[in-house]
């Protein structure tokens, strides 16, 4: 019998201790890579499979794009709460008043950039 047949078995990013987005990252290249693989395979079995490649890759496409569209209004989002760091830092240490409200700002416009990115992409 096996040491690792006893044990609850845990994904590798929880062995190796990757933060939510970090396994985000790591389920879409592991998704990826089986959509790939589907799709060479589904190349390989006929002609006929390659109508099954392109519904195969289709799939793949609108799960990465609709995973696109969430990580940009995340990381817009963090860039706002970013930002309102910044305006309570201006607030609250007037010596560095100047130096934060103008990185939160650039925080604002940053956010604005990434939702509008975002947006063009349909």
């Amino acid at each position: 019998m096996k040491a690792y047949e006893n044990e609850t078995y845990q994904a590798p990013f929880q062995v190796a201790g990757l933060d939510p987005t970090d396994a985000a990252l790591v389920r879409d290249s592991r998704e990826r890579y089986n959509g790939e693989q589907g799709a060479a395979a589904a190349r390989e079995q006929s002609p006929a499979g390659l109508t099954s490649e392109q519904k195969v890759l289709e799939s793949l496409v609108a799960r990465l794009h609709a995973n696109f569209h969430v990580a940009a209004a995340a990381l817009a989002q963090a860039n706002e709460l970013l930002a309102r760091h910044h305006e309570h830092l201006a607030n609250a240490v007037p010596a560095s008043a100047e130096q934060h409200r103008s990185l939160a700002e650039e925080t604002h416009r940053t956010a604005q950039r990434i939702r509008e990115i975002s947006h063009r992409i349909p």
